[in-house]
């Protein structure tokens, strides 16, 4: 009984994670240039469309900081690592899970730049898709060396805990900005 009711937990645990996670996805991505995300909706928007099909065209580029360069980079990289573990959690008996969770990351990546484009919000960049990809290859490559030395509950739980706290700290964090502007 115990052990049913400690999986709920974790699962509990891991669908609030993954709710904040996905929300704080959006808005970083999605609603980054928007002051409501109705406004997604209403076309009460900056209408901006660009697109990059050529890798690592201007993905350092020159007339703006190095911190911004960089903060972009690492940014789509970063963002990317939760995703993956997050899929390789819940899905723990996927065959050849690495290759599918990079491949999920992949086609996520690729429809988010879709949306960017459809909705005119933004630059729709290959250099995005190629370092969030390279994110949920880290996240993926995280997941696999842990699951060699922890079991798959134990890991489960771990990923659940860890994520839900970090979810917590980011939706108070969330709040506290949201509530100042």
């Amino acid at each position: 009984m115990k052990q049913i009711e400690n999986k709920k937990i974790v699962t509990n645990l891991l669908i609030f994670a993954g709710i904040v996670y996905v929300l704080l996805m959006l808005f970083i991505i999605i609603f980054k240039s928007l002051s409501s995300p109705l406004d997604l909706f209403t076309g009460n928007h900056p209408d901006y469309r660009s697109v990059n099909l050529i890798p690592f065209k201007d993905i350092w580029i020159s007339t703006v900081s190095e911190g911004v360069n960089k903060s972009n980079i690492i940014g789509n990289i970063i963002l990317f690592i939760p995703f993956s573990i997050f899929i390789r959690t819940i899905r723990t008996n996927m065959k050849n899970g690495l290759v599918k969770s990079i491949g999920i990351v992949f086609i996520v990546s690729i429809i988010i730049e879709i949306i960017q484009f459809v909705f005119s919000i933004g630059v729709s960049d290959i250099n995005d898709v190629i370092l969030n990809t390279f994110g949920g290859m880290v996240g993926s490559i995280i997941y696999s060396t842990l699951s060699k030395f922890i079991k798959k509950n134990t890991l489960k739980s771990f990923v659940a805990i860890v994520s839900s706290l970090i979810a917590f700290i980011m939706l108070i964090l969330f709040i506290l900005i949201f509530l100042a502007n």
